[in-house]
């Protein structure tokens, strides 16, 4: 086998190389997105969460007044009202676990990518070397 194989060989060990170091920055690229998703969730979530709180509040601020301008009082008064916070806060941790659920999955994918982006790499080193120890092989 002559020096044009030789060469040959070389340029595939560089594009092996190449595409590797491409694919790994491309993975990085995407896990840093993925990460800052992560964080805006998290900040969404919180936000998410004192909307719901808030909106339970001003419902039961409603009630009392309602209940205060009917004169209702006792004790199935008391127990809507209870009722009435009891289902705000249940509706704040579902906002706090869906929002969870949103951030979690936007760790995993930033995770899966950093995965990838060193099985790229690795890939591509692993193809260069090949390539190489295959051309070195040929040469006579």
């Amino acid at each position: 086998m002559g020096a044009t194989a030789a060469v040959a060989f070389g340029v595939q060990a560089v594009g092996s190389f190449a595409q590797g170091q491409a694919g790994y920055e491309a993975e990085k690229a995407n896990a840093r997105v993925a990460s800052i998703n992560a964080a805006l969730s998290r900040k969404q979530t919180v936000e998410e969460v004192a909307d719901v709180r808030r909106t339970g509040r001003l419902a039961q601020g409603d009630l009392r007044a309602e209940y205060s301008a009917t004169s209702l009082t006792g004790a199935s008064a008391l127990a809507v009202m209870e009722q009435s916070a009891a289902v705000a806060e249940l509706d704040a941790l579902r906002a706090q676990y869906t929002g969870d659920l949103r951030t979690y999955g936007y760790l995993t994918e930033a995770a899966q990518a950093e995965a990838r982006a060193k099985n790229a790499k690795t890939a591509g080193l692993f193809g260069a070397a090949s390539s190489a120890l295959l051309g070195a092989s040929k040469v006579k």
